[in-house]
């Protein structure tokens, strides 16, 4: 079984949690990015 969900890099995370990054586009993409992974959407997943 492969198990991808094991493996994906806390990095997103971790900088989306970070009090000193601001609103903008940057944040709006790692939003973005996150909510698609855990939608299971192949750009994010691959």
């Amino acid at each position: 079984m492969n198990q991808w969900f094991l493996r994906i890099p806390a990095l997103p995370s971790i900088f989306l949690s970070s009090p000193t990054l601001s609103d903008g586009k940057c944040k709006r993409q790692t939003e973005r990015y996150l909510h698609e992974l855990h939608e299971g959407t192949f750009w994010a997943v691959k």
